[in-house]
């Protein structure tokens, strides 16, 4: 007789199986892998963003970074600007941006650009509303471009 025959059992040499009590160390063990992964990973990679810094082009769309980048730009009397390309500096060099210049005018680094490459307004309002919540209470700049109107 070979194994699984006649005894109603269903044979099959990868098969795996889990108690109700295994599951729920599974997806107990999951959920707290995917909550503490992003806060430990925080404290791992060393980010220290200079005044010129700005958010990457390729990640524009990273709102986790985003989020990240905020954190550490606020606190530190610093002046926000937030907007589009206009901010961020489309075909220009990071020390050829309004943040750098404005931080040249003023004699120290107190400027940070937070412009995101290429965001719709309203992309932004909602970055800004869930991602963005740190720079509360903080002074910014808020630039809008009025491109954007002629676009339906």
């Amino acid at each position: 007789m070979k194994p699984g025959e006649g005894s109603g059992e269903v044979f099959a040499a990868n098969e795996i199986r889990l108690s109700p009590r295994s599951w729920v160390v599974v997806f107990a063990l999951a959920a707290a892998v995917f909550t503490f992964a992003p806060v430990l990973w925080e404290k791992a990679e060393k980010f220290e963003p200079d005044a010129d810094y700005r958010v990457p082009y390729s990640l524009g769309s990273d709102y986790w970074f985003f989020k990240r980048y905020c954190g550490k730009s606020c606190g530190r009397g610093a002046t926000l600007l937030v907007g589009d390309s206009v901010v961020w500096g489309h075909y220009v060099s990071s020390t050829q941006t309004l943040s750098h210049y404005l931080n040249a005018l003023e004699g120290e680094e107190r400027f940070r650009n937070l412009g995101v490459d290429g965001i719709h307004p309203a992309a932004l309002s909602g970055l800004l509303r869930y991602f963005g919540r740190s720079i509360r209470r903080e002074k910014v700049i808020l630039h809008l471009n009025l491109l954007w109107l002629t676009s339906k």
